[in-house]
């Protein structure tokens, strides 16, 4: 897998300097190579090594879910900590 990206980055690095595609495609090359390499990990067909892939996304979304949720409950915390603070009772 990493020798088919590190392919795809210098065809995309090439492409790019040549200026293949237009004078303002440029821009463009590293959203095709972003995409590229998307589309082969999440590519469902049992090759390229899918269970290393099925691993690796399912370990980057529960780890983006374990994230995600521990910034959300200290944002909660937080601002209840703040109301509490401001409240005046009388």
């Amino acid at each position: 897998m990493p020798c088919v990206f590190v392919f795809a980055l210098g065809l995309t690095m090439w492409l790019n300097f040549t200026r293949v595609g237009g004078e303002g495609f440029y821009t463009y090359w590293p959203v095709v190579l972003a995409g590229f390499i998307v589309v082969v990990l999440c590519m469902p067909l049992p090759i390229l090594y899918h269970k290393s892939r099925k691993w690796l996304l399912v370990s980057l979304v529960s780890r983006a879910i374990y994230v995600f949720g521990g910034f959300f409950l200290t944002n909660v915390v937080a601002s209840i900590g703040r109301w509490t603070i401001s409240c005046r009772i009388p």
